[in-house]
């Protein structure tokens, strides 16, 4: 939501020198944090209790940014960050390592007037400050304010929306969970077609987020499956998401692409396609490939959001690359072309749904 209201900073320094940057200053915040652990927990009486109290709240501060900058490097958006979110992690990380060299300074000061063996915590704490204030401070100098937002937002935008081509990283897990949800609805507007059907093998090629292909193993009790897909993250969340059926051994779930399945033939009743023939390379040529994987009087059913004329589906083509709307027309003709003998095809009442059944 904050891209939308705060101003945004990007970092363009090259990754090798963020991680010359990056390992000390997170050294100095580890060995800065130990000092004030090791002053508390352990009997120093020589170490005012004034100073190892408030050598305290530089351990917090670096805590702090270091806690919102793991969030954002988990989302894959450190290098680019809203005005108040630079403040909250480089910003607050770098002023903990500025007040925390001057106070660990107190502390081997009060170590050396003792003569205790409380230097050495106190040591720790000041390198500790010196690395975290120093390379925290050269990256947070690194970023500068983005002079169009609006080109910026839309160039996450489409980073986001084009993880539904191939998911990958945390945008891509993201797009997968909202796969399974925003979908859902479709997915068994669909699946109701399938009312004369028993099939005892299917595949489910673009599985996606593993949702659909779950519904299939619940609604056929008797079935084993097989799930296909070209993205990894794809793969690893259909496991996930479908473990029972995994550990049942009724799912098997590959990495392919489905213009050269590595299926056998005639090896499935039902073959299905939710929302995925949009990113296939060529019609026809996928198509032969279901067919191929199908017994003789086996089925492949493709349920589409788009109908191939919608102005919203048509929008995105322009936005994510790779992307093809096709009406139910021109899939019936694909799939005729492919060897498919019987095609039929649903319209859902008020909305772009469109479902194709197709019959080897």
């Amino acid at each position: 939501m904050y891209l939308k209201k705060e101003r945004l900073y990007r970092s363009d320094i090259s990754t090798a020198r963020w991680i010359a940057y990056d390992l000390p200053g997170n050294a100095g915040w580890i060995l800065y944090f130990a000092g004030p652990v090791l002053l508390l927990t352990g009997p120093h009486e020589y170490i005012p209790a004034a100073i190892a109290a408030v050598s305290v709240i530089p351990a917090l501060l670096m805590l702090t940014g270091i806690a919102e900058l793991i969030g954002e490097r988990i989302h894959k958006l450190d290098r680019t960050l809203s005005r108040i979110r630079l403040l909250r992690g480089f910003g607050v990380l770098t002023l903990g390592g500025i007040l925390g060299t001057p106070i660990s300074a107190a502390v081997l000061i009060s170590a050396l007037i003792s003569g205790t063996g409380d230097m050495l915590y106190a040591l720790l704490m000041l390198a500790g400050g010196i690395l975290c204030g120093l390379f925290a401070g050269l990256l947070f100098k690194r970023y500068r304010p983005i002079e169009n937002n609006r080109e910026d937002i839309m160039g996450l935008f489409k980073n986001y929306v084009s993880q539904t081509r191939k998911p990958e990283g945390r945008l891509g897990k993201m797009m997968l969970g909202g796969m399974n949800s925003g979908h859902a609805k479709m997915a068994d507007w669909g699946l109701s077609h399938l009312t004369t059907i028993a099939p005892e093998t299917l595949a489910d090629l673009g599985c996606g987020g593993g949702r659909n292909v779950g519904e299939l193993l619940k609604k056929y009790p008797g079935a084993k499956a097989t799930a296909v897909d070209y993205s990894e993250l794809s793969v690893e969340k259909t496991i996930e998401y479908n473990r029972e059926f995994v550990s049942a051994g009724r799912l098997e779930v590959r990495q392919g692409n489905v213009s050269a399945l590595e299926l056998p033939d005639s090896a499935f009743d039902l073959a299905t396609a939710f929302e995925t023939i949009y990113f296939w390379p060529g019609l026809e040529k996928c198509f032969t490939e279901a067919a191929r994987i199908l017994k003789d009087g086996g089925y492949f059913m493709i349920v589409n959001e788009s109908d191939g004329t919608d102005a919203a589906s048509l929008k995105f083509e322009k936005i994510i690359d790779g992307m093809k709307c096709y009406t139910a027309e021109q899939i019936s003709d694909a799939l005729r072309a492919a060897g498919f003998g019987k095609v039929k095809t649903d319209h859902h009442k008020s909305k772009p749904w469109i479902t194709v059944l197709a019959k080897k």
